[in-house]
C-alpha cells in the first residue's frame, strides 16, 4: 500500500487462509474499499476506519522477493491465533528466484 495515501498501522481485512498459506513478505495486489462499524442505534461511528479487500480481485505478485524470508508458526494457544516468526530456509534465495523470474519473463518474449 502507498503510505502516502493510508497510515502505516491501518487494518486490513484480508482472508487468513492466504495469510497462513504464503511466506511473510508475499505481496498481493487487490481492490479495496475503506469501511468503519457504527453503531446501529444511531449511526455514530465506532472504532477507526479500516480496509477491507475484495476476495474476488487478490492477486499474488510473482515478480517480487523479499529481502528478509520469515514464515509464521501459529503456536498452540487457546484462540490458535498466536505466531512465532522464524526465518525460512526452505525458501529460494533472492538471487535465485530473481533468476528464475527474469528467465520466466524472457520466455515470454520469445
Amino acid at each position: 500500500m502507498n503510505s502516502q495515501i493510508f497510515p502505516e498501522d491501518i487494518r486490513v481485512e484480508f482472508p487468513r487462509s492466504l495469510r497462513e498459506d504464503n511466506p511473510i513478505g508475499t505481496r498481493f495486489k487487490a481492490d479495496l474499499k475503506v469501511s468503519q462499524k457504527s453503531n446501529k442505534s444511531n449511526g455514530f461511528p465506532i472504532g477507526p476506519p479500516y480496509l477491507v479487500v475484495d476476495v474476488k480481485t487478490i492477486k499474488i505478485v510473482e515478480d517480487f522477493v523479499p529481502e528478509i524470508r520469515l514464515k509464521a508458526v501459529r503456536l498452540k494457544t487457546a484462540s490458535y491465533r498466536v505466531y512465532m516468526y522464524v526465518k525460512d530456509n526452505t525458501l529460494e534465495s533472492p538471487i535465485l528466484a530473481a533468476s528464475r523470474i527474469w528467465h520466466k519473463n524472457m520466455r515470454k518474449l520469445e
